[in-house]
């Protein structure tokens, strides 16, 4: 071969743009003809049957008529079988399509982690919708940028997220509230007569402009992943998946479609179970799952909580980038470890690998079916510069190709321009490569060795963060002249963000705002830590709604007695109650000793606390209880946030008990005042309880960091 025939053009037509761009040159002058032979066929040869022309969900109905009255999904104590799940979606799809959803319309979805949630995202797919994962967590700015951007005509959730869910255009179905009228549809399967080229899902990750970018992905290319997945690292009837990850992670579309398409079982757990190692640790004995995919942050908290491990667990493990110290550890106590790799580009998963142990550095493994991936040169190349396949063991951009490529994103023609290249070692017309931006490089032996990134993308606790996208928004602060943010890890390998800031010197006014806005940030972070320490230990008392641990003695550090606090309460609600609530924001509603008693009275009411642990428990005694609760919603947020973000004259009544002693300063408190009355409307209440004298406010913090 010589120099003059391995350098190629190649004219094919942009996909996405739907236009002709020039000849791209394709310089092969750095490989031999054997080389070339294995990097395009011996190893990229990955072709392979699987059913290209269904969707994800009809996949599903085939698998219901083989297994109709096996359970499909367990949540807690609840449980559906294949055809009762089946029934479910189908009622919800017939219901969706009276809302005019069909092929390629999207159709969010904001709901927690639930039997609700697997109907939800099944029944749009059903109605041939694709779906938007939201999640109330997000800032409100992110969740009205998604909302806006993606133009979505009809929103699944549920009452008690209305009020964490901005404003939109977007027709609403509430599956609780609403369900009556969704249960009288049809249990039939619908016909939508939607396609494997039509959308499933469209996922938003971070965005380098500070704003994130909705990836458009292909029932094809779900169908394409599941079936690679069923034959390796492999799934059967036998097996119990437990599912870990939020829907806003594209991961967890694998969790809940696999063990639907081949008879097993999917086992969800909660938000609160997911966050906490020990209740994780029960799940998977009490499961007794056989298969778990979670991320390298997850494996190493359950190791930490002295977790003992399954010999029958299969653990996928991807994400972000997996030790062998790591690895090492969790094949002491599993079946067996893989090493999973894929942008949410190439839809989850694009590379697999078995780990063994050894001391050996972890590869990515080979691509999965009908997934190529190429090596290009990735230095900088000038306009019109050949693209330059390289050989193996030299470093280069990894690129990937295939059947699960996503059809682009959202809005952005001139990112898809950037990322979604044309295929140079394609025949097939339109044929696109993605550009990771990671760096790696094939092995002799086939396998692929992951090296870094070839920009300033990192992945903490698998999420992908761009790191422009937090110093886009820290340089908007007018105290802020310059800024720098990478992605640290300790020796315990906890990655973090940290931020270094230049100052505006300019601006000396916003230099003296910037301290003490960190100063405030620092000691709401401390109480946080504080109290989620506090609200974690079991409630050692009879009655959930009279939880007082935390509650001592500031002279004798004993807990306060249970009459103490039983008369103190009594005596606060009956206060507040004389003052006729019925629009209600409580500032640190903690263990509810207030909500569970004043909330009956209100048509409305929302709790927040700074502490992620007491959310945590009240929304899990809520459900619980059996008295109705859907005037009650609950949000974790410190005090000058929840209210800064409220509406003007949204509430009647403001009550701020036995939490001002914890503000930073004197400060923050004027500003949670000067705030609380804008939201408070004209002839309402705020009530300031359970005060501490001033002058002993230092000494108090004190006293609790000693």
């Amino acid at each position: 071969m010589t120099k003059k025939n391995r350098e190629i053009e190649i004219v094919v037509a942009d996909p996405i743009n739907g236009v002709k761009q020039q000849p791209l040159p394709l310089d092969l002058s750095l490989l031999t003809k054997a080389q070339l032979h294995q990097l395009l066929v011996g190893w990229n040869d990955t072709q392979a049957d699987y059913l290209n022309n269904i969707c994800i969900h009809q996949w599903f109905e085939f698998q219901v008529k083989l297994t109709p009255t096996k359970v499909a999904v367990i949540f807690e104590d609840k449980q559906l079988t294949y055809q009762e799940l089946n029934c479910r979606a189908n009622k919800l799809a017939h219901y969706l399509q009276t809302l005019n959803v069909k092929a390629e319309v999207l159709v969010g979805i904001c709901l927690e982690r639930s039997l609700v949630m697997v109907v939800g995202l099944l029944g749009i797919l059903k109605a041939g919708g694709a779906y938007v994962p939201l999640d109330p967590a997000y800032p409100q700015e992110r969740l009205a940028f998604m909302l806006e951007d993606s133009q979505l005509p009809v929103l699944l959730t549920q009452h008690n997220q209305l009020n964490q869910l901005p404003v939109s255009e977007a027709q609403v179905v509430c599956l609780d509230t609403d369900w009556e009228k969704i249960s009288g549809q049809s249990t039939d399967n619908p016909d939508s007569r939607v396609t494997a080229k039509n959308l499933a899902y469209t996922i938003y990750t971070s965005g380098s402009t500070g704003k994130p970018k909705g990836v458009q992905i292909k029932h094809g290319s779900v169908v394409n992943l599941l079936n690679s997945v069923c034959q390796k690292p492999g799934i059967t009837e036998q097996d119990t998946l437990l599912a870990v990850t939020t829907i806003c992670f594209d991961i967890a579309a694998l969790e809940i479609y696999l063990p639907l398409i081949v008879g097993a079982s999917v086992v969800l757990v909660s938000r609160e179970v997911t966050l906490d190692p020990k209740q994780l640790a029960q799940s998977i004995e009490r499961s007794r799952a056989t298969i778990m995919q979670a991320t390298p942050a997850t494996w190493r908290l359950l190791l930490a909580s002295g977790w003992h491990g399954n010999k029958q667990l299969k653990i996928l493990c991807g994400g972000e980038a997996l030790s062998r110290g790591l690895a090492n550890q969790l094949l002491e106590k599993v079946g067996s470890v893989w090493n999973m790799y894929g942008p949410t580009e190439t839809t989850i998963w694009s590379t697999a690998y078995k780990v063994e142990p050894s001391n050996s550095q972890i590869l990515i493994g080979r691509p999965i079916a009908n997934t190529q991936i190429y090596f290009l040169d990735y230095v900088l190349r000038r306009q019109g510069d050949p693209i330059k396949l390289v050989p193996v063991g030299m470093p280069g951009e990894l690129h990937i190709g295939g059947a699960g490529l996503a059809r682009g994103y959202l809005n952005r023609p001139e990112l898809n321009k950037e990322k979604f290249i044309f295929n140079p070692f394609s025949k097939e017309p339109g044929d696109r490569l993605y550009r990771t931006g990671d760096l790696g490089r094939y092995l002799p032996d086939g396998n692929i060795e992951l090296i870094g990134r070839i920009d300033n993308q990192v992945k903490i606790r698998g999420f992908r963060i761009e790191l422009e996208e937090i110093e886009a928004i820290i340089n908007q602060h007018p105290a802020v002249g310059e800024s720098v943010v990478i992605g640290r890890q300790d020796l315990s390998e906890d990655k973090r963000l940290v931020a270094y800031v230049v100052p505006n010197l300019q601006q000396p006014e916003s230099q003296q705002h910037l301290q003490v806005e960190i100063s405030n940030a620092e000691s709401t972070w401390q109480w946080q830590k504080v109290w989620d320490e506090t609200y974690s230990q079991s409630n050692t008392g009879q009655d959930p709604t009279f939880n007082i641990n935390g509650w001592k003695n500031s002279y004798t550090g004993q807990p306060t007695s249970v009459q103490e606090m039983q008369e103190w309460i009594e005596r606060t609600v009956e206060r507040i109650l004389s003052l006729h609530p019925n629009r209600v924001l409580e500032i640190g509603c903690g263990t509810g000793l207030l909500l569970f008693r004043i909330a009956p009275h209100c048509s409305h009411y929302l709790g927040t606390d700074i502490a992620p642990e007491a959310v945590r428990y009240l929304n899990q005694e809520l459900q619980r209880n059996p008295q109705d609760w859907s005037q009650v919603f609950l949000e974790q947020k410190a005090a000058v946030e929840a209210l800064q973000e409220s509406e003007p004259e949204a509430f009647d009544t403001i009550i701020l008990n036995s939490v001002i002693q914890y503000f930073p300063s004197i400060n923050y408190l004027v500003s949670v005042l000067e705030s609380a009355v804008k939201a408070v409307k004209s002839g309402g209440h705020i009530f300031i309880g359970d005060v501490r004298n001033l002058d002993l406010l230092e000494a108090f913090h004190t006293s609790v960091k000693l």
